[in-house]
C-alpha cells in the first residue's frame, strides 16, 4: 500500500460509494452531510492530497456510481434530490471536467423517484445507467438509460415483475444491448428477503430473459462483469447454502444460465460476514474482489483473488508496500503447458518482462509498459516452441533479473 487517508468535514458524516482513476488523479463519489446531504466530488492527487470538494444536485441529492468518458473526464449518476422539477427525486447524470465544473447535466424518470446505481461507458461514446425506478410499474423495478456520449437519452426502460426489484449494476454485451443484475423478492415471497437476478435486455432495448440464482434467504447482488466469451460473472452476498452472510459468485453462459457458484467467507477469524462490492480481472485470468468482512473486532475492507476458472477460494492479496525488487522462480518447473512468474516493484517503475530462448532471442513479451509498487503474477502458454530451456528477463530501470524454465512436452 503507497498511501492513505480521510477526507472530512465539520459534519463528520461522508459517504464514499464509488471511485474513479482519471491522469493521475483520484475521484471519490458519494453524498457529504450539510444539512441536508448533498451529492460530492472530492478530487486527491496521485499522493493522495485533496484537491477540491464539490457539491452538486438539490438537497438529498446523491451519487452512487462512477465512471470515465472517451474524452478523460468524469460522469457521474445518482439521484437528483430536489433538483427534480415534479418535486420527487429523478435519477441523475453529470459529466464533469478536472476542475469539478460542469460540463452537462441530465435528469431522468417519471413521477416518483429514479436513481441510478450503475453508469458504465459504451463502445459508441455514450453511457449505460442502472437503477430503480417507482414510475412505470406497479412497485419498485429495475431501471435502464442509455444515452449518446452527450447525456441525451437514446432510450430507457423498466423492468420487472409487481413486486419490488432492485438494479444494482449493468455491463454492456457484445450484441450492444446490457445486463443489469440486482435482487428481487425470493420465490417465497419474505420480504426484505431477495434473491440475485440477472435479465437481459437486447439493443433496443427490449427485454429478453431474466433468471434468478439462490434459495429463499436473504440475498443481494453488487455487481456483474461480461467476460470473453459473452458470459457473465455476478458477486453479491447470500444466506443459502448453509452459510450466513457469505461472499457469493455465480459464472453463467451468454443466456444467464447458471454454470458454478461458489460462497465463501474473507477474515482473519474464519467465518465472518463478508459482502463483495467490485469484481475486476486479475492479469492470471482469475478475479479480483473487494468488499469489506465483518469481524468480533469490526469491519475490514480487503483486496481478494481467486485462480481461473472453476473458481478457486478467494484469497487475500497482500497490500503491504514491497522491500526489495525481485522476479521469484518461475512455478511449475518444469512444466507442460503453463507456467506462473511472481514479481515485485518497490516503486513506480518502467518494466519489461519477456521470454528468451538461451541464444538470447527474444521469443515473447508478456508484459511491457509503467506499473506501480505492489505483487504480481503472470502466466506463460507457450504455443508452437520445442521443448527445452528457456529464460524469463525481468527488465526496469534500476535492475535486471534473469531466471530459467524448463518445457517439457
Amino acid at each position: 500500500m503507497e498511501w492513505d487517508g480521510y477526507i472530512r468535514s465539520e459534519n463528520y458524516r461522508e459517504k464514499c460509494y464509488s471511485a474513479c482513476a482519471i491522469n493521475e488523479s483520484y475521484y471519490l463519489v458519494g453524498k457529504w452531510a450539510r444539512d441536508p446531504h448533498s451529492a460530492a466530488v472530492a478530487k486527491l492527487s496521485a499522493d493522495g492530497d485533496s484537491l477540491w470538494t464539490r457539491y452538486y444536485g438539490g438537497n438529498a441529492s446523491i451519487f452512487n456510481c462512477s465512471t470515465q468518458s472517451t474524452d478523460s473526464n468524469l460522469v457521474v449518476g445518482g439521484d437528483s434530490g430536489e433538483l427534480a422539477e415534479n418535486g420527487s427525486y429523478d435519477a441523475y447524470l453529470v459529466k464533469l471536467d478536472g476542475d469539478g465544473e460542469i460540463i452537462w447535466e441530465h435528469v431522468y424518470g417519471g413521477e416518483y423517484g429514479e436513481s441510478f446505481n450503475d453508469v458504465v461507458p459504451t463502445n459508441d461514446g455514450g453511457f449505460l445507467c442502472g437503477g430503480s425506478s417507482s414510475s412505470f410499474g406497479n412497485s419498485r423495478q429495475y431501471y435502464i438509460v442509455r444515452t449518446d456520449s452527450e447525456g441525451e437519452e437514446l432510450w430507457s426502460g423498466s423492468y420487472g415483475t409487481e413486486s419490488y426489484e432492485v438494479g444494482t449494476a449493468i455491463t454492456e454485451t457484445s450484441d450492444g444491448g446490457c445486463a443489469i443484475a440486482g435482487y428481487i423478492p425470493n420465490p417465497g415471497g419474505k420480504e426484505p428477503q431477495g434473491g440475485m437476478a440477472l435479465t437481459r435486455i437486447d439493443p433496443e432495448g427490449e427485454e429478453m430473459r431474466t433468471q434468478v440464482y439462490g434459495g429463499n434467504e436473504y440475498e443481494r447482488c453488487f455487481d456483474v462483469i461480461t467476460l470473453a466469451d459473452d458470459g457473465f460473472l455476478i458477486v453479491g452476498t447470500t444466506n443459502n447454502f448453509g452459510v450466513f452472510h457469505a461472499g457469493y459468485l455465480v459464472r453463467t453462459d451468454s443466456d444467464g444460465e447458471e454454470l458454478w457458484m461458489s460462497t465463501f467467507y474473507i477474515g482473519d477469524d474464519g467465518e465472518t460476514a463478508t459482502e463483495c462490492y467490485k469484481l475486476l480481472l486479475s492479469d492470471n485470468g482469475g478475479y479480483m474482489l473487494i468488499g469489506r468482512s465483518y469481524t468480533h473486532d469490526g469491519r475490514q475492507y480487503f483486496l481478494a483473488e481467486t485462480e481461473a476458472d472453476p473458481v478457486s477460494v478467494p484469497r487475500l492479496v497482500d497490500l503491504s508496500y514491497p522491500s526489495e525488487l525481485s522476479l521469484d522462480a518461475p512455478y511449475p518447473n518444469p512444466f507442460n503447458s503453463a507456467t506462473n512468474f511472481a514479481f515485485s516493484l518497490t516503486g513506480t517503475d518502467m518494466l519489461k518482462l519477456s521470454i528468451h530462448d538461451l541464444n538470447g532471442k527474444e521469443i515473447a513479451v508478456l508484459s511491457e509498459g509503467t506499473r506501480s509498487a505492489g505483487y504480481y503474477k503472470m502466466t506463460w502458454q507457450p504455443e508452437g516452441l520445442p521443448s527445452g530451456a528457456y529464460c524469463v528477463r525481468m527488465e526496469t530501470s534500476r535492475k535486471v533479473q534473469v531466471r530459467q524454465v524448463v518445457l517439457m512436452k
